[in-house]
């Protein structure tokens, strides 16, 4: 990760080296030196990185991060500062496990998947620090949905299910589009 980082350093310095090759004769004086200041900057910029260990440099504070600049320079604005943050934050931060699952984990969720009532109230960062395996809200939601749809395609489907399938595809067939709101739940109740 140093290494990375310092590849961006030093491509910013030796933008800034061909300014100052460029510029001779042409630039004046201020420009000059404020682009062998930069220079000078990023040559220790990059001689403090190449010392730092990996899991400083990936542990750092994230509130530092210009997310508007990165949307904008280095993604070209096909990302927005907002999907950067959030992805890097949920999904690709070092601080958080992308081990496999483990059963006890796996055990823990299961009462949220199970119950879907208790679903819609459960607080997901307060169920990560539950599992204390560093892993995010975000994570733990993802899996509990995986598993609640890894059960209903388990089940087999009840003799009342049929009947409002094929209820429903009467009702369709003979209506044309059918207006899947309050009106069809009123039909499920009655059949």
């Amino acid at each position: 990760m140093s290494s990375m980082i310092n590849l961006l350093y030093e491509f910013r310095r030796d933008l800034y080296r061909e300014k100052l090759y460029d510029g001779y004769g042409k630039a004046t004086e201020v420009d000059i030196k404020h682009w062998e200041q930069v220079v000078a900057s990023m040559n220790r910029r990059i001689a403090y990185v190449k010392q730092l260990d990996d899991e400083f440099i990936l542990k750092g504070d994230y509130n530092e991060v210009d997310w508007l600049a990165m949307a904008n320079i280095s993604f070209r604005n096909t990302r927005t500062a907002r999907q950067l943050r959030l992805k890097w934050l949920n999904e690709q931060c070092p601080e958080w496990s992308k081990d496999e699952w483990s059963y006890a984990e796996i055990e823990h969720l299961k009462k949220y998947a199970e119950d879907s009532t208790r679903i819609k109230a459960v607080n997901w960062e307060i169920v990560a620090d539950e599992l204390d395996t560093d892993r995010t809200p975000l994570q733990c939601f993802a899996r509990v949905q995986e598993m609640k749809q890894y059960m209903l395609d388990r089940c087999s489907w009840t003799k009342e299910e049929d009947l409002k399938l094929r209820t429903m595809k009467i009702i369709a067939q003979n209506l044309g589009a059918v207006r899947w709101g309050r009106g069809i739940v009123i039909i499920f109740t009655y059949f």
